[in-house]
């Protein structure tokens, strides 16, 4: 989770730590074959749209898949990069625009819908594009949201898979309190 935000040391050299990123940690990671993704959270005041491409072009570089957290607070241009990088899922969309839906019609990438009240309103906008999507719990605030949408994910016959944080599950939890 390295680049997700800026640590305190290069508040004020954001390329400072970006150099470091891909010159050092993401060399290290693929000498010693750490990971198989790499991970960024593109968003105003963290990595800017430039900034990600920089950095996931570092990473597919030695191999490693894209995965990108954007939309959380606004909508910049990162789905769209993120698309067209291949990145394999882009995370949150609390934040979506018509362009960010466009990018992702007919693209590979898998919107990760997460959790949000905004949930059913960009599920809905992007099962009328025949977009899969994964969405987090809870889905909609009312069984007639849910059944528009499970209606329309029907009729443009796209996936929905409806995530469950398993942090919830009382046998979890628990567990998590005899441990």
């Amino acid at each position: 989770l390295g680049a997700h935000a800026f640590p305190k040391e290069f508040k004020d050299n954001h390329q400072g730590y970006i150099d470091m990123i891909v010159n050092e940690m993401i060399p290290a990671i693929a000498k010693e074959k750490l990971a198989d993704y790499i991970d960024i959270f593109c968003e105003r005041n963290y990595f800017s749209v430039e900034e990600m491409d920089t950095i996931l072009r570092a990473g597919i570089a030695v191999g490693l898949k894209p995965k990108v957290h954007v939309n959380q607070f606004s909508a910049m241009g990162g789905i769209a990069k993120a698309v067209e990088l291949g990145a394999l899922s882009v995370d949150h969309l609390e934040e979506i625009d018509q362009e960010d839906i466009e990018a992702l019609k007919g693209s590979d990438t898998m919107p990760t819908i997460l959790p949000s009240c905004f949930h059913v309103t960009t599920a809905m906008a992007l099962a009328a594009i025949g977009c899969h999507m994964l969405v987090e719990k809870p889905l909609a605030i009312s069984l007639v949201e849910v059944e528009d949408l499970v209606s329309l994910v029907k009729k443009r016959q796209c996936l929905l898979q409806v995530g469950y944080n398993l942090r919830f599950l009382p046998a979890l939890r628990e567990f998590g309190k005899r441990i």
